[in-house]
């Protein structure tokens, strides 16, 4: 389903859309990450409210939103096999008072020069609550994010800002730092305020950055920390990427007392028949869980002059970006045209995908139990099966650089597996 500019699509944001579900996907050809199954495409200047977003399907996500501004609100995004929403490119949408529980590998993913506002959200019971990628700007503000994998995952170049944040009782980390990102946790200038308590194993674990994480301000237990961390709000902040530069290929990593979150209230009404979309039915269906009791939020009207919107910048075109996804099977994926041959001449054999997207290097994991495969899983959710040199492995990327294939490497050697970097 396709949203409208200026249009509000509203359900019940009084229960954040208990009742009216939209469930199922369909084929979309993203301009920066190929083929993808998706529920809702976002558009400039649309509303979103009050629904409850489910996709099944095979690495299925609820709502895509690619380069384009809207507001998302009062929503619940469960149930969807891959991410509850994907950002990328570059949008300044608000996503506001959503609730996210029970999606496959992250709740929200934020790619690119994405700078949304991402604000009074809860993230529970997901891989990630929120994986933000590239060189993404996020502001993140007053969320529970909470019994996840990792609450918080920051990676490649983002510099997202995080300010009254709850991220507790997350099974592993509470916040994630890798490579050259440098998440702002709080300056002298702005506090940090936000809370971290009782996750698995590291309220904030930046052993895998290589900035300084300014985090001055905040509610937490410093033997509880690992990596570089400011608490005297000297750290000197980087600087965004400029928005005319190329993005980096994104990785995907693994994922003081405070008030108890309250669980969502149990309803035993019957849950109405969703919205058909026409794709292959699931194997097996969970009930939806209810979502916590929400306070309703007013919904600006999403006009060029609200207050959202005017804070958007003009969308110009992107230059594409690499893309870290897992390349396998391209029985469905294009081919580079050749250019044209001199007559008589065979032409050439055609250019792969992986060649056409500037891929030279790949990372393949020996896993041949049970048990390792879900290890590699757990830091790589997205990893599959391949093979080398007639040998089943497991590929958890593939990358431009050496650089950023090395990262990878040694993130998975971590976990004491095999692990090795091959030319594609």
């Amino acid at each position: 389903i396709q949203l409208k500019p200026n249009v509000i699509v509203v359900g019940n944001p009084d229960n954040k859309g208990k009742n009216v579900i939209i469930q199922g996907g369909g084929r979309f050809l993203s301009p920066t990450f190929a083929r993808q199954n998706i529920t809702l495409l976002g558009a400039n200047d649309a509303a979103l409210a009050g629904v409850t977003v489910t996709n099944p399907n095979g690495r299925g996500y609820g709502l895509w939103i690619e380069s384009s501004s809207l507001v998302v609100a009062d929503n619940t995004f469960t149930g969807n096999v891959h991410d509850g929403i994907s950002i990328t490119g570059r949008s300044g949408s608000v996503i506001r008072s959503n609730y996210f529980t029970g999606n496959g590998a992250n709740g929200m993913t934020i790619y690119g020069t994405s700078n949304p506002e991402v604000r009074d959200n809860i993230f529970d019971n997901t891989g990630f609550g929120i994986n933000i990628n590239q060189n993404a700007t996020p502001l993140i503000i007053n969320n529970q994010i909470i019994n996840n994998r990792d609450g918080v995952v920051v990676q490649a170049k983002a510099t997202p800002i995080l300010r009254e944040n709850r991220i507790e009782n997350n099974r592993r980390n509470g916040l994630v730092a890798i490579s050259e990102s440098q998440p702002n946790l709080g300056t002298s200038n702005e506090p940090g305020n936000n809370q971290f308590s009782n996750n698995g194993e590291y309220d904030i674990n930046a052993q895998g950055a290589k900035n300084t994480i300014p985090a001055y301000g905040n509610q937490l237990i410093t033997r509880r920390i690992a990596g570089r961390l400011d608490f005297q709000g000297t750290a000197a902040l980087i600087q965004s990427a400029p928005e005319n530069s190329r993005p980096s290929p994104p990785p995907l990593l693994l994922p003081t007392p405070s008030r108890p979150v309250a669980p969502p209230p149990t309803n035993n009404s019957p849950t109405p028949a969703p919205i058909p979309i026409p794709v292959p039915p699931p194997q097996s269906r969970t009930p939806l869980p209810a979502p916590p009791a929400p306070q309703r939020s007013p919904l600006p009207a999403p006009n060029r002059s609200s207050s959202v919107t005017s804070q958007v910048p003009n969308l110009d075109p992107l230059p594409v970006p690499n893309i870290d996804i897992p390349l396998g099977d391209n029985r469905y994926a294009g081919r580079i045209p050749n250019r044209a041959s001199a007559p008589g001449t065979p032409p050439p054999p055609p250019t792969s995908v992986a060649s056409a997207l500037g891929l030279r290097y790949r990372v393949i994991v020996y896993a041949s139990s049970t048990q390792e495969q879900n290890q590699v899983k757990s830091v790589v959710p997205d990893a599959f099966r391949s093979s080398y040199q007639g040998r089943s492995v497991l590929q958890v990327g593939a990358f431009a650089t050496v650089e950023e294939a090395q990262d990878r490497l040694e993130l998975v050697r971590n976990t004491g597996l095999r692990a090795e970097l091959v030319d594609y």
